[in-house]
């Protein structure tokens, strides 16, 4: 605009064509202007020095999730059969700025509601409170992760916070839709060789990063957690029989169950650290292998006991031809199970108490206490391995079908997993009375499945599956060898057909 001025100013004008109105007229558009590119550039610096974003601060943050549903038919409760709501799950990503990261997921679990109400109401004979909870059976709300990132550079990086324990690929890499078929594994929730059911998360700090190596890539990770411990739900039952003449008596029971529980995230409940890594090879493009491991004490410290829980594992993937092969083998061992089992028998003294009365006398009948070992199925040691084989392809006739149209890239992906768990020194039952223990049994044991399914990804994070499920085992019964199948002691083997449908957004 300024040449243009100026090449006005230096050639005489037609009358007609320029004027001094006219040139006042350029001249002060061209000032005008001016100012506007003196403004824009001074913003653009300043982004660029800041890291600011024209946007707004919503453009570093992402939010997604998945969720899954699964239909069941078949198996040892053939009149349950049925849908489920796997998950829900919520996630939200920030990015600030390159070197920061924030990452939150919170998951729903078979819920659709919880309510509570609460009441207090002054009458003539005093206050009334009342209150009351109301939700649906098996429902969870948890947090899977919540944890922060300080990038010093790509081989380093600091976490803290409630981060997945690196155990094993599946804990890391647990969401639905990321997988096939509609079942997760039994080495990672089924029948736990995790020493805590996917998705395992601990409060803890660490590190972890990627590094170069020549052709190859190896990524890590290093956490130090407050860790698993053992921990004893309490659940409060009421039964009523008939008493003497008109006279109803009541039986107050406390149900006790034994289990391994994720850490707290209120400070530490055995007073020790555990450490946990994973070192993870990418030798060439599609191949990676890995190996893992966790220790730590995970007895409370008010039973006043130290014993060690450990884990190692090894898992990979390879991409061979057209054929996708991935597997996991983890084993765990839990030190000084009956010495942890002596201990809560000494804390609970006595496990049932005689009240003579009747509900008109305002006691009860009998109080007892029930100890249960938990549905996680706790052993001293155990092993198990999962291997799935997978084989991606699409038929070309298919692309003008309600299965191909309107996608990029479809899949059709027959998977096969198969997957056995041993126990060794299985705990089976626990007693104790006067605050010794009387009982304490074990067994070894082992439990099959193998799957087959057919998967249709219409899109990457889209899944729509068929399976197949076959569970036996070598023992006389499924009983108390998973933590989903209420098996009696007759039933040594299960079918299921199940339909899962998986999406991420």
């Amino acid at each position: 605009l300024q040449a243009t001025l100026e090449a006005s100013q230096e050639q005489p004008a037609a009358p007609e064509r320029q004027s001094p109105t006219s040139l006042e007229q350029l001249e002060k558009r061209v000032t005008e202007n001016a100012v506007r590119l003196d403004a824009a550039a001074s913003m653009i610096e300043h982004q660029a020095a800041t890291g600011a974003n024209a946007q707004g601060w919503w453009d570093g943050v992402a939010v997604g999730g998945y969720g899954s549903a699964r239909f069941e038919a078949g198996g040892l409760n053939k009149e349950n059969a049925g849908f489920t709501q796997r998950r829900y799950v919520l996630a939200v990503n920030t990015h600030p700025v390159d070197r920061l990261q924030t990452y939150f997921e919170l998951e729903f679990e078979h819920f659709t509601q919880l309510e509570l109400e609460k009441g207090i109401d002054a009458g003539t004979d005093g206050l009334e409170f009342s209150q009351a909870i109301e939700g649906t059976n098996g429902s969870e709300i948890s947090v899977e992760q919540a944890w922060a990132r300080y990038t010093i550079n790509p081989g380093l990086q600091l976490d803290f916070g409630a981060v997945l324990v690196p155990v094993g690929r599946f804990n890391i890499h647990h969401d639905d839709n990321q997988w096939v078929l509609p079942r997760r594994t039994l080495v990672d929730r089924g029948t736990p060789v995790l020493p805590v059911t996917a998705a395992w998360t601990e409060l803890g700090a660490g590190i972890s990063g990627s590094q170069s190596l020549g052709g190859a890539l190896l990524d890590y990770r290093l956490y130090a957690l407050n860790g698993a411990t053992v921990d004893f739900e309490f659940e409060n039952e009421l039964e009523v029989a008939a008493g003497e003449g008109e006279d109803t008596e009541l039986e107050s029971i406390i149900a006790a169950e034994f289990r391994p529980s994720r850490g707290a995230f209120a400070g530490n409940a055995n007073d020790s650290i555990a450490f946990t890594g994973r070192v993870n090879l990418h030798p060439a493009s599609g191949h990676e292998v890995a190996l893992s491991g966790y220790i730590g004490d995970y007895v409370p410290s008010f039973l006043d006991r130290d014993a060690t829980l450990w884990s190692f594992g090894i898992d990979g993937l390879h991409r061979l031809g057209l054929f996708e092969i991935e597997y996991e083998v983890i084993t765990t061992h839990f030190d000084g199970l009956n010495r942890v089992a002596e201990a809560f028998a000494g804390r609970i003294l006595s496990k049932e108490r005689e009240v003579n009365g009747t509900v008109a006398d305002a006691a009860f009948a009998t109080q007892k206490i029930e100890f249960a070992i938990s549905s996680n199925v706790m052993a001293r040691n155990k092993t198990g391995y999962w291997l799935e084989i997978r084989r991606p392809f699409w038929i070309d006739a298919l692309n003008d079908t309600m299965l191909g149209r309107g996608f990029a890239n479809p899949k059709l992906i027959p998977t096969f997993r198969m997957e056995q768990v041993f126990f060794d020194n299985q705990l089976q039952r626990i007693d104790f009375d006067g605050g010794n223990l009387t009982a304490f049994e074990t067994r070894d044991a082992h439990i099959n499945r193998a799957t087959f399914g057919l998967g249709y990804r219409p899109v990457p994070e889209w899944v729509i599956t068929l399976a197949g499920e076959y569970t036996w085992t070598g023992a006389d019964s499924l009983a108390g060898l998973t933590n989903y199948l209420a098996a009696g002691d007759e039933e040594h083997e299960n079918f299921s057909l199940l339909l899962g449908a998986a999406f991420g957004f």
